[in-house]
């Protein structure tokens, strides 16, 4: 479990500084698929960098089982809104980048990358070079290097906002079969409400600055986007945000 315990969180210095939050309580079950939603700049990826170690709180807890984040030796994968692969590397070694914390010889590093190369759909584009991959195949590089160290937690910062429609959905598809298949907690931040429906086991909608949970609601499996209970879930999040808009 990931737990945020009276956390306060203030990025920036004297007169630049912003109050990211303020004695903030927040809880993501192990094995969740966790959607968080708020309004832009509430603070969202700084919650998956407190949780990744990147950004300390300034006050109170965030614990990974217990255990302080800047203790703990769970690993975490992260999947960035730009994908943020090593352009002067393959797919084969972006992926592989995934695994340099890892004592493996040589052997095992290439069949974990072939393994999960196959799983993301790229076993003919190991050898290729990013400038020749499409924004969807990159994004998928960036998940196969999240996932290949079979990571407990995997924080995903809006990863799918730069593509077009119909990739973006099969990109959906496919990280839906593979959250099942590895079993790993996830944080998906992210502004599409329809997306947080269709992925999300549970959606958390958060506050402008000092951030504050609005909504916590558990999404049933049966639950469509465009389903009656869908539909009314929508609203009420629309509903939220739309009063938390800095306008």
């Amino acid at each position: 479990m990931i737990r945020f315990e009276d956390a306060t969180i203030i990025l920036g210095r004297k007169r630049s500084r912003a109050v990211i939050a303020k004695n903030f309580t927040m809880r993501i079950r192990r094995g969740d698929f966790t959607c968080i939603l708020g309004p832009s700049g509430c603070g969202k990826t700084t919650l998956l960098n407190v949780i990744a170690n990147f950004q300390l709180q300034t006050r109170g807890e965030v614990l990974i089982d217990d255990v302080s984040v800047s203790e703990s030796k769970h690993r975490l994968g992260y999947v960035f809104q730009g994908h943020n692969i090593f352009p002067w590397k393959t797919v084969r070694q972006n992926i592989a980048f995934g695994l340099s914390s890892l004592n493996m010889d040589e052997q095992d590093k290439n069949r974990r990358v072939n393994a999960i190369a196959a799983e993301v759909e790229l076993s003919d584009h190991l050898d290729s070079y990013p400038d020749t991959l499409s924004g969807g195949m990159k994004q998928r590089v960036g998940l196969a290097r999240a996932l290949v160290g079979n990571p407990a937690i995997i924080l995903m910062d809006e990863p799918f906002a730069s593509l077009d429609a119909l990739t973006a959905i099969r990109s959906r598809e496919l990280l839906k079969r593979l959250s099942k298949k590895h079993s790993s907690t996830v944080v998906f931040v992210t502004h599409n409400i329809e997306e947080a429906i269709e992925l999300g086991d549970r959606i958390l909608v958060v506050s402008k600055r000092p951030m504050k949970v609005l909504i916590d609601k558990k999404i049933p499996t049966t639950m469509g986007a465009d389903s009656q209970s869908g539909i009314a879930l929508k609203n009420e999040i629309f509903d939220a945000l739309k009063l938390n808009m800095d306008v």
